[in-house]
């Protein structure tokens, strides 16, 4: 990993390169395409191959993920659990990137009525007691999906996000994610999120943002890491 990688987005000095960032948009978008056509089992178990795939021919990347995963099971990297829960996150994480790509193909109705709400007379007094509510999340699951069930109810949500290293391909997930009802705010937009606290709008929270050195020192699985 680079240092430039471990920074946090305030310390970069600048984004991608123009025709990275260009060559990356166009990637993203045509293949955003063709998922959106083709069934989502296919697309899923494709997707799993391949970041299976990626997992197996990064070496440096490997060594990383098994430690960590060796850590939460109590044993060594070389134990083939280790192994095995590696890949199933991988076929995971595929998953999550390809309904990720789905979103612009997706009605947020659809996606909406995927989402159960447990509580929700119990979120909708919290909700109403609050001038502004911040909702604390991680990357477990589609916060995609979940933003747009929130959004069904005419609750007004938005959820801060990094705009820094690709800011055109930004600009297009957040065009989608507005004809959800859900608003991506940049990072450094400070009086864009006060402003929504003041006005009474939820603002969504990923805290599990990643590995930044000048984060927050925290211990997960009695083990000290950095949270942003």
């Amino acid at each position: 990993m680079t240092q430039r990688a471990q920074e946090a987005p305030h310390r970069r000095r600048q984004g991608a390169p123009r025709i990275v960032e260009r060559s990356a948009v166009l990637a993203y978008r045509a293949a955003e395409w063709a998922i959106g056509h083709l069934p989502a089992r296919a697309t899923w178990t494709v997707g799993g191959w391949l970041f299976q795939i990626v997992y197996a021919l990064w070496p440096a990347k490997r060594r990383f993920v098994d430690a960590n995963f060796a850590h939460v099971l109590g044993t060594t990297p070389a134990d083939p659990r280790v192994r095995r829960l590696a890949l199933a996150a991988y076929r995971n994480y595929a998953r999550y990137v390809v309904e990720l790509m789905r979103l612009s193909s997706t009605p947020a109705e659809v996606a909406a009525e995927r989402v159960e709400i447990v509580g929700l007379e119990s979120f909708e007094k919290i909700r109403a007691a609050s001038t502004g509510l911040i909702l604390v999340t991680q990357h477990v699951g589609n916060n995609e999906a979940i933003a747009a069930g929130i959004a069904r109810h005419g609750w007004p949500i938005s959820v801060v996000a990094d705009d820094s290293t690709f800011p055109e391909l930004f600009a297009h997930l957040r065009a989608v994610r507005r004809s959800w009802g859900v608003d991506l705010v940049p990072w450094r937009n400070l009086r864009e999120v006060f402003s929504i606290l003041k006005g009474g709008g939820m603002l969504g929270l990923l805290v599990d943002w990643g590995f930044k050195p000048d984060g927050i020192p925290v211990r997960l699985f009695d083990a000290p890491t950095m949270l942003p």
